[in-house]
This record gives C-alpha cells, structure tokens and sequence, in this order.
C-alpha cells in the first residue's frame, strides 16, 4: 500500500539515521506492529514523494495481503493500518524537508498586490482572503488536514485557493503533489496549492497573479 509523505524533498542522510537502508536501489525500513504481532517494511525509491509499504507475520515472514486491499475492514487491520500510518507521519515528519510558507507567500501577496490580509470569520482564525479592487477574493489562505487534500495523515498543512483556467485545470494543472482539487470550491475554476516548500514558490506566484487577473476581470 502506497502512502504519500507531506511533500517535500526527502532527506536520505536523515533516512539513514532512523535505520532505512538501501537495498536494490530503494531504501527500506522495518518496523515492528507491537499490537498487532507483524512487522511493516517501508520502501522509498529515491525522486518519488511516498512510501510503500508492506505487512508480513512476525514469525512465518508471511505477507499479509489482506492489509493491502482497500475495501478490507474490521478492528483489527483499523488498528494495524493506524499503527503504519504513525510511523509514516513519523518518517514524513523527521525526514522531509517541508517546511511550511504561509508567512513568506501572506507577505509577497501584500506586497505584490497592494493589499492586506482580512479575516472575515471570527471561527477560523486560521482562513485570511485577500480581494481584488472590486471586493472579490482571488486568494483563500487555510490551514486543513492532509486528509482533507485526500493525502493520508493526520496533520495540518497550510494551502492558499486559487482561481485558475478551466481549461488548465482540466488538462493536468493538478497534479496531487502541490497542486489539489479546490477545497470547498468549483473545482471547475479554482485550485488548492500547497503552501510548504513542496510547491515551487515562482510558479505559486505565477499562479497567483492569473487568479488576481481573472478575478479582477468580474
């Protein structure tokens, strides 16, 4: 089963000092399951963004498949697909270099546009909106969880909506590493980038100045 790491680049010196070593051109990690009696090995092939990761019985070295099939449910492949995924956010946390740019994009957007970040709801201190000289916002900035962008995890990462070309978006725009379906928008028009540095901060400006651009037009 494939897990996506937060984005970033992968440390391979930070890899190799919580036990990964290379093996066949990838870098694995075993890890025992305390509850479950099994053990996890977590591959990485260099130049990718996730883990794979497999399952097998402690003592007959027996891959469980069951653990690979995703309509598989119950109690006990719950808690043992929520022991991989602490040591995935684990590994993810330790060993990739993402660290967030909420900051440094709120204060290129002030700058670059003129204009000040407005908090329009007292709930989510978390959401700014920055808006066009006609009072439309052309960036939502929010802070979400990683499974709310359809990536596993259970942390929060902070992303900036975005309009965008319809046909753009269509045609491979979103690629589900930096750039998302738009979170609680059309996802016809608008886009949900990643602000970490996961996403190359020239293109998010660039993307930025088309959505102040097409917002502005209205």
């Amino acid at each position: 089963m494939k897990y996506t790491m937060r984005g970033g680049e992968a440390k391979i010196g930070e890899m190799e000092a919580i036990g990964f070593v290379r093996r066949d051109g990838l870098y694995v990690l075993r890890k025992n399951l305390p509850k479950s009696g099994f053990f996890a090995e977590l591959a990485f092939l260099p130049g990718t963004d996730s883990l794979d990761v497999r399952v097998y019985e402690k003592t007959s070295g027996e891959r469980y498949a069951i653990f690979d099939m995703p309509g598989a449910s119950g109690p006990f492949v719950s808690a043992m697909r929520d022991e991989v995924r602490r040591i995935v956010d684990d590994v993810s946390g330790r060993c990739v270099g993402n660290a967030d740019i909420r900051e440094k994009y709120v204060s290129y957007v002030e700058d670059a546009f003129s204009c000040r970040a407005d908090y329009p709801w007292e709930n989510t201190p978390d959401y700014c909106v920055f808006r066009c000289g006609n009072g439309k916002w052309f960036a939502l900035v929010m802070r979400i969880t990683l499974r709310q962008l359809g990536l596993e995890g259970d942390g929060n990462v902070s992303v900036v909506n975005l309009k965008a070309d319809a046909e753009k978006i269509s045609a491979g725009l979103v690629d589900r590493k930096s750039v998302f379906p738009a979170y609680h928008m059309n996802k016809k028009y608008w886009i949900t980038v990643l602000l970490s540095s996961a996403t190359d901060f020239d293109f998010l400006c660039r993307l930025t100045e088309r959505s102040y651009g097409l917002v502005s037009k209205r």
